[in-house]
């Protein structure tokens, strides 16, 4: 089994949402370093990887931001077994990085985010989906 997680809904990144237009999208993806763990979606995730499936987590967040992501990901234990992340010259919508990293895999079969409308493209694609919601 295929497991496709979004970063956000492995940490809480609402504290910073207030930084969206005000902040620069540097000093928003700086930020995400204090985001706080969800817990219970990383024991879910990390009991799928122990259990043998593969666990690709993904993130619409650019790539220059990989070693403070790897950090974050250590810090709080979070086992996958590959990181995607936005090219940092691509400036497309999230929904369309996300869905284009998903089409990239040869299978998914199961899709965990916390945005309504990226698990309703994937359930449209016929991709069972978990919307995490806090």
């Amino acid at each position: 089994m295929i497991l496709v997680v979004d970063l956000h809904a492995l940490s809480d990144d609402k504290w910073r949402g207030f930084m969206i237009g005000v902040s620069s999208w540097d000093e928003y993806h700086e930020a995400s370093r204090h985001d706080e763990p969800v817990k219970e979606v990383i024991g879910l995730v990390n009991s799928m990887k122990n259990s043998g499936h593969t666990v690709i987590g993904f993130s619409a967040r650019p790539e220059k931001w990989r070693k403070l992501t790897n950090e974050w990901l250590l810090r709080n234990r979070v086992e996958l077994s590959e990181l995607m992340m936005r090219d940092s010259d691509d400036f497309r919508p999230s929904m369309e990085i996300r869905r284009d990293m998903v089409r990239s895999l040869s299978v998914v079969d199961f899709v965990i985010d916390d945005r309504e409308d990226v698990c309703r493209e994937f359930s449209e694609l016929r991709i069972p989906t978990l919307q995490v919601r806090r």
